[in-house]
């Protein structure tokens, strides 16, 4: 059985997907590297960022004025597990 890491050890900063432990919720996602607002797509702070879309980083649009606070970021992580063996 693997053990839950803290993020304050280190995490996989590379998009690896990895299990986000948050609160009393386990999500799948990765690190997200901060990304400049584009014409057609906004940008984002560096953060995690879930499969699902529930857990995400900060945003500042690119205007300290618009800036939204990260949400539910995880405390702890740990590796995927492999899937399962074909019979």
């Amino acid at each position: 059985m693997r053990e839950w890491i803290s993020v304050e050890d280190g995490f996989p900063m590379d998009g690896t997907k990895i299990l986000l432990f948050i609160d009393d919720r386990v999500e799948s996602g990765q690190w997200m590297d901060k990304e400049d607002d584009q014409v057609d797509q906004m940008g984002c702070d560096a953060g995690f960022m879930s499969d699902s879309g529930w857990t995400f980083p900060s945003r500042s649009f690119g205007n300290p004025g618009y800036y939204y606070e990260a949400m539910n970021q995880p405390t702890h992580w740990m590796p995927l597990p492999e899937p399962p063996e074909e019979d």
